[in-house]
C-alpha cells in the first residue's frame, strides 16, 4: 500500500525513541515552538508530519516534533501527517536524520532580502 495523507488525533501521536531531534529547544534561532504555532494558526501547516502506525491505532512521529508541538500548543484536534508503510527502526533514525540535517538554513542575507521583498509586496 503507497503512503498515505491522513488527518491523525493529536493524541494518537507519540514521539518515539527513532526522532533524532532530541533537544527541543535546539533550531529556536529562528522560530520557537510557539512562534511556529503562530505561524501554524495564521498560515496552517504547510508540512505535514511523517509518522509510522504502531497497530494498535496509534502512530509514531519519524519526522516533524516541531510541528506536533506546536500545534498541540494550539490545541488542534487533528493534524495531517504521511503515514508511511513498513518502516524500520532504522529506516525511521534514517529519515528521522535526514529531514534533521539536510535542512539548509538561509543565509542571513537570503532571509533580509526575503523580508524586504514581503514588506515591499505586501504592506
Amino acid at each position: 500500500m503507497p503512503d498515505q495523507i491522513l488527518q491523525i488525533p493529536l493524541n494518537h501521536l507519540r514521539v518515539g525513541p527513532a526522532n533524532t531531534r532530541k533537544d527541543k529547544d535546539a533550531g529556536q534561532e529562528d522560530a520557537s515552538i510557539t512562534g511556529l504555532a503562530q505561524s501554524i494558526k495564521q498560515h496552517g501547516l504547510l508540512n505535514p508530519l511523517t509518522v509510522r502506525a504502531l497497530g494498535d491505532g496509534t502512530y509514531e512521529i519519524i519526522a516533524g516534533q516541531r510541528r506536533y508541538l506546536a500545534c498541540k500548543e494550539l490545541g488542534l484536534a487533528t493534524v495531517a501527517a504521511i503515514v508511511r508503510e513498513e518502516v524500520s527502526d532504522t529506516s525511521a533514525v534514517a529519515l528521522s536524520l535526514i529531514e534533521n540535517v539536510q535542512r539548509a538554513h538561509m543565509h542571513p542575507l537570503d532571509k533580509a532580502r526575503a523580508y524586504h521583498d514581503l514588506r515591499d509586496h505586501y504592506e
